[in-house]
């Protein structure tokens, strides 16, 4: 239940993302949170996100979730919580985790977990989002943050020819920051197709999608708009 590729990808690079993009989610946690409150970053990487939230939130209870074990090894090194590894759409290794939160986030994964087609991608992306749900308290809250693109089709092609470069090789070209051919293999999505990913028992109750620019990089492969897409769901009492 786990892409090898990207996870032998983060294992080797354990890279840290930028902060910028979790400025909106320190904000909505601040407004709901409370000192009882608690917290699960699913795809925490080393920790950095963790650790602003510990400092700048009034949550220090925190845990993480990450499929690499590299990247898990720094989090324990960094964030006084509990961490979890394994793959977000394992439902058995879901269900194995007895803890609930208050709050879960989702950040930057959605476009990780990557099947062998588009609608296997999408259709993993609903796991994630619903496993993501058995680990939240009721009337607690979902924080989805992704990078969002259009149009769609070209999502499409990308996906394939990327997919088509990391079977035949391990390398990957480099095309400028964050824009590459190959490894890893993403499945990018727009803000309509998030929404959609999100099952009726969970309400939309804010959101924030910041327009970003689009290179000349971007242009040449007809990449035409990009955001950063945060959405906060409250999941409704039983």
């Amino acid at each position: 239940m786990n892409d090898e590729k990207t996870t032998a990808y983060f294992d080797k690079e354990v890279p840290e993302y930028d902060i910028g993009r979790f400025n909106y989610t320190l904000g909505i946690i601040n407004k709901y949170a409370s000192e009882e409150h608690t917290l699960l970053e699913i795809g925490c990487g080393t920790g950095n996100i963790l650790g602003i939230i510990q400092k700048n939130t009034p949550i220090n209870k925190v845990a993480g979730l990450d499929s690499s074990r590299e990247c898990l090894k720094k989090c324990s090194q960094r964030v006084n919580g509990e961490v979890f590894c394994g793959s977000i759409i394992d439902s058995d290794f879901i269900g194995s985790i007895k803890s609930k939160y208050d709050f879960v986030i989702i950040g930057a994964v959605l476009h990780h977990i990557c099947g062998k087609t588009r609608k296997e991608s999408r259709d993993y992306a609903v796991i994630a989002v619903n496993n993501a749900l058995k680990l939240l308290n009721d009337s607690g809250y979902l924080i989805i943050i992704e990078p969002a693109f259009y149009p769609s089709l070209i999502m499409d092609i990308l996906f394939y020819v990327k997919r088509f470069f990391s079977a035949i090789s391990n390398e990957r070209l480099d095309l400028g920051k964050w824009n590459n051919i190959g490894a890893p293999l993403v499945s990018y999505y727009t803000n309509e197709q998030l929404l959609s990913f999100a099952p009726p028992y969970i309400s939309l109750i804010a959101s924030d999608i910041r327009e970003l620019g689009v290179s000349k990089v971007m242009r040449m492969f007809l990449i035409k708009r990009r955001t950063d897409t945060t959405l906060v769901f409250q999941k409704k009492a039983a």
